[in-house]
């Protein structure tokens, strides 16, 4: 057997039977052999890998190789380790992690008007404001549900309005939003022991 490319090299030869493997995910050769054995009938193109059937398609290969006189030189000539072929599912998901400053630069927010957590004006327009709700800032919104569905608090519009004004008048300014949630359970739980 040879590759491809040293058959595509060479004049064909009308009393030979070519047999081409192919190796790759879709078998797609075989359809394109006529073109690369214009004068040549006798050709076959077998698969090696096929999607979702590489064991039955890798068995399927050596039965038809059976009884060939198969040149392993031109097969494959190069020197390589063999390893196995992985039994795994690969994981298609992207893990590309990008910092909560670069996701508001990508939006167009104006990194230097950084008053408020989630409240951010944007580059392009003074006029125009977005509003951010990343669940590492403010995971509690996402905690807040009815019938199974994420519903914005309404205390949420108070906070945003008063971001508004925070940008638009440089009296009003913010302190750091601190989550008191664990120092009440801690006085719950306080509470509870002391009956």
């Amino acid at each position: 057997m040879k590759s491809c490319a040293k058959i595509i090299g060479e004049e064909p030869k009308i009393d030979v039977f070519s047999t081409v493997s192919e190796i790759g995910p879709r078998p797609v050769l075989r359809a394109h052999l006529p073109n690369f054995f214009t004068d040549q009938v006798l050709f076959d193109s077998i698969p090696i890998m096929k999607k979702n059937d590489e064991v039955d398609c890798v068995s399927e290969a050596v039965c038809n190789f059976y009884g060939l006189d198969l040149k392993w030189t031109h097969f494959d000539d190069f020197k390589a380790n063999v390893s196995e072929y992985p039994k795994y599912q690969f994981n298609r998901v992207d893990n590309l992690l990008l910092p909560t400053s670069g996701k508001e630069k990508l939006l167009g927010v104006d990194q230097a008007s950084k008053y408020h957590p989630f409240v951010k004006q944007l580059v392009s327009d003074t006029k125009d404001i977005k509003i951010l709700i990343d669940p590492s800032k403010l995971s509690s919104i996402y905690e807040h549900k009815v019938n199974g569905l994420v519903v914005i608090p309404g205390a949420l519009y108070a906070e945003v309005g008063l971001a508004l004004a925070a940008l638009k008048s440089p009296s009003i300014s913010f302190r750091e939003v601190t989550h008191l949630q664990s120092r009440i359970k801690a006085a719950r739980y306080y509470n509870r022991r002391t009956w």
